[in-house]
């Protein structure tokens, strides 16, 4: 049967019972443990941006965000592995067809990190490749990763791209010592001076805009579309995952008695309506988003100027609303509830810890979006794009 984004989420929200029963040593362990891992790839959530020619799905984006979303209500690391680090085959399907069948050839639907942060990196020419050093930070997922592609400028050129390698070439460093999102093991990893050929590496000019039909292209929209209109927006499935769950877990304490929400009290029913309405505002801007991400795409046509700046407004509104929701109510908790180990606190932890991520973070890009607004330069150049 052909993989759709309805079986995706019933895959997902399938193991939604088991990942509830370990979600707190999940945080302790600071990432999945191996039977975890091995059921989210047994569900096919690893495959939704695997090239068919390699036998994965080649679905739309968004699925990847509405399968983290469901595993967000009970754990948002695990969700975050699927719908952020499940994303990275979707890069990996826009590098060369060589660097692909490196990776897919045998038919795997592996998983494949990256590191955001370098740490002063170095990227040299060598003869057919380049020797690359330095540290990279929040390798999310690393420990079940079979590849990692990071970012690099090279020192010859300036010229700035991604490169592919096995995990096997790079060192881990064990620093994930975080108060929130502990699960997704985001490590950092370590280069000396290792090599990487010329066709696993691909610059950012190349690898960000729209491409052409070919047979070394995938056919898939998120393989060919302007890249630039999908990066960042990953990490609102188990944003408003997480948020949804919260907010369930607290209605059940109230109707429960078990807390200082007092059902019968007309503040409370008033805190509780504007948190879930403001949960509920998120999904249908998380919806809006995906929808004009995918127009864009399907149409191979340029994004607007005001859909640019729609996409990054609406992905961090919908990250404050989130943040906003929860923790009005967090607020209204007993004492019995603030307890680490409490699943309201593990979920706020972990909605506090991606409402610093940079693709949603509010003071930078809200204020990159006025600058536009008010006729300014913004600061973010994704902006500037006319």
């Amino acid at each position: 049967m052909e993989a759709t984004l309805e079986t995706i989420v019933a895959n997902a929200q399938a193991l939604v019972p088991q990942l509830s029963e370990r979600a707190a040593a999940t945080e302790r362990r600071r990432r999945l443990d191996e039977t975890t891992f091995s059921e989210i790839r047994s569900a096919g959530l690893l495959k939704i941006f695997m090239p068919r020619r390699y036998g994965g799905y080649e679905l739309d984006w968004g699925a990847q965000i509405q399968a983290g979303r469901a595993l967000a209500n009970v754990c948002p690391s695990s969700g975050w592995i699927v719908s952020v680090v499940g994303s990275h085959a979707a890069y990996l399907g826009r590098l060369t067809k060589a660097a692909q069948d490196d990776v897919w050839n045998d038919g795997e639907d592996v998983l494949v990190a990256t590191g955001s942060v370098p740490l002063n990196p170095e990227v040299k020419v060598a003869d057919g490749g380049f020797l690359m050093t330095g540290q990279w930070r929040f390798s999310s997922g690393i420990d079940h990763a079979a590849w990692v592609m990071l970012p690099g400028t090279v020192a010859e050129t300036g010229g700035m791209g991604f490169f592919l390698m096995p995990r096997s070439q790079v060192t881990i460093k064990d620093d994930w010592y975080v108060a929130g999102m502990s699960g997704t093991g985001s490590k950092s990893v370590v280069l000396d001076d290792s090599f990487i050929p010329e066709h696993r590496h691909m610059p950012f000019a190349n690898f960000f805009g729209a491409r052409e039909r070919s047979e070394d292209v995938n056919e898939g929209n998120v393989y060919r579309a302007d890249f630039q209109l999908f990066v960042g927006s990953a990490m609102l499935g188990p944003i408003v995952g997480a948020a949804e769950g919260a907010l369930r877990l607290i209605q059940e304490l109230a109707m429960a008695g078990d807390s200082r929400l007092d059902r019968n009290d007309s503040a409370v029913q008033l805190l509780v309506a504007e948190s879930a309405a403001e949960v509920s505002t998120a999904v249908c801007l998380l919806e809006r988003l995906v929808e004009r991400q995918n127009y864009y795409a399907t149409h191979a046509v340029a994004a607007t100027a005001a859909d640019r700046l729609m996409l990054l407004q609406d992905r961090t509104f919908i990250t404050r609303l989130c943040t906003r929701a929860i923790e009005r109510l967090v607020d209204e908790l007993d004492a019995n509830n603030l307890f680490g180990d409490h699943p309201v606190q593990r979920l706020y932890r972990d909605l506090a810890a991606m409402a610093q991520q940079v693709g949603v973070n509010w003071d930078r890009n809200m204020s990159a979006c006025g600058q536009k607004l008010l006729g300014l330069e913004s600061n973010e150049g994704f902006l500037n794009v006319e």
